[in-house]
């Protein structure tokens, strides 16, 4: 299966993307690891109090205008000091 990024797809198809970002107020970026779900608070690495909290803000848009962001490092995984490292 080829990779295809929304990118090089709406460029292709002539979609100017120009004005096309959702408007937040506040971006919340949260360090979680890969793999993540199409809806980013499903995945299994967040924890079910900040589910909750995401659901809320989220049934309440136009109050909070806040938007969760996923966000992962490879290098972080390798760090002694990373809640991701194995410390047998």
């Amino acid at each position: 299966m080829e990779n295809v990024f929304c990118a090089e797809q709406s460029q292709q198809s002539g979609v100017d993307i120009i004005g096309s970002a959702s408007e937040h107020q506040l971006y919340v970026a949260i360090e979680c690891p890969p793999s993540w779900t199409s809806y980013d608070l499903e995945s299994k690495g967040i924890p079910d109090n900040l589910r909750e909290l995401g659901e809320t803000i989220y049934d309440d848009y136009d109050r909070f205008q806040t938007r969760f962001l996923l966000i992962y490092n490879e290098r972080l995984k390798r760090s002694p000091h990373s809640p991701y490292t194995s410390h047998e």
